[in-house]
């Protein structure tokens, strides 16, 4: 690595200008490139063997109040390479500010640390924290932007494609924080953005304006469409995200009607150039089953299976009695299943199904994938 690396503001030690990283407004295009550039080189050390210190005795505090896999696994892993140390808090009473302030825990935490990176909720949170810290901040996410995902994404994009200029993005889906992030990311990079979303979930006006303002300096070209096919015309990459994200959870059976158009599927596909590649964030959720089918015994085992099932998923769970000839009585195992929470109850002998080759039982019309059984059972 050369000594341009320290040409990077949020890499010169002794930088007396404090930068946060908020959102990808924060940053220049050349800052953006040169941080790529970085994050590839420091990968391809990595994947040598060869070993950095360039974050050597520094110290990052990770505040998450939202779930976490990969957004902390990268943070703490990249520090441990780096040669730093992470401290990590999920405390409701201190990530979301509950216990203190936020102004003064930017404040108290800027006595300890190098470096902050909170995910949370409400990006204003995030904003007064910064204010206060007299250290930098990260967003590892709120619920209007996601900076560092679309980083990764782009440099993903780098090393698939081999350049970024030129290229093409769709956004299919809700016009959320991640569709924000890639709107300033687009802008800064002179590319080519397609949103296609409902026209109720496009994304905020002000985040729009911001972005196409940028893009009036860099060539970028920002489109925002309802059409899903119109929006993977050409594109070079098709990027979505989850219909209802974390804290949405109450919303997610309207969104998946709302969003069901807007599923990538072959069919979209389709219409997309056969080059194209298909990015997701992840964590993708399997949409909610409307109808379960447990096959019931009347035992404690399926009983708390039912229960769970039901307090877990929210739909209708059938109880499917087999009768195989077993000396039980199977009216009562029926109405047990009833006041489990059955919402029906099919009782059917299945002996002769069984014991004949090449049959299927007719009461068994139900196909669907697998559910996880409870790991408490």
């Amino acid at each position: 690595m050369g000594c341009w690396l320290l040409s990077i503001p949020f890499l010169q030690r002794n930088n007396i200008v404090k930068r946060d990283l908020l959102t990808l407004a924060d940053v220049t295009p050349d800052e953006i490139r040169q941080m790529l550039t970085l994050a590839l080189e420091l990968k391809q050390r990595h994947k040598r063997g060869e070993s950095t210190s360039l974050l050597m005795g520094k110290s990052l505090v990770l505040l998450f109040s939202k779930p976490s896999l990969r957004t902390r696994a990268s943070f703490e892993v990249g520090m441990h390479q780096l040669g730093g140390h992470t401290s990590y808090f999920e405390d409701p009473g201190i990530v979301l500010g509950l216990r203190e302030p936020f102004n003064d825990l930017g404040r108290v935490l800027s006595r300890y640390y190098d470096a902050i990176a909170i995910r949370t909720f409400a990006h204003e949170s995030v904003v007064e924290l910064a204010q206060a810290a007299t250290i930098p901040v990260i967003n590892a996410l709120t619920d209007s932007f996601h900076p560092c995902q679309i980083l990764a994404a782009l440099q993903t994009l780098q090393e698939h494609f081999g350049e970024l200029k030129g290229r093409r993005i769709a956004y299919i889906g809700d016009g959320n924080n991640v569709a924000h992030s890639w709107l300033l990311g687009v802008a800064q990079m002179g590319l080519t953005l397609t949103i296609a979303c409902p026209r109720a979930y496009q994304p905020d006006i002000a985040v729009v304006q911001r972005a196409r303002a940028i893009a009036e300096t860099t060539g970028a070209v920002l489109d925002i469409v309802e059409d899903p096919k119109q929006g993977v015309k050409g594109a070079d990459a098709i990027y979505t995200d989850v219909w209802a994200s974390m804290g949405q959870e109450q919303e997610a059976a309207l969104r998946q009607e709302v969003f069901r158009p807007y599923q990538i599927n072959a069919a979209l596909l389709a219409e997309a150039p056969g080059h194209a590649v298909v990015m997701h964030c992840l964590p993708s959720v399997n949409a909610a089953p409307k109808q379960i089918v447990l096959a019931y015994s009347g035992g404690l085992d399926t009983s708390v299976i039912m229960r769970w099932l039901i307090e877990t998923y929210h739909c209708p769970v059938v109880a499917f009695v087999a009768n195989v000839g077993q000396q039980e009585d199977l009216e009562a195992i029926a109405q047990k299943a009833q006041q489990t929470g059955a919402s029906q109850v099919c009782v059917e002998d299945v002996r002769e199904a069984l014991c004949t080759r090449g049959r299927t039982c007719s009461a068994l019309p139900w196909r669907g994938r697998s559910l996880p059984r409870p790991r408490s059972i």
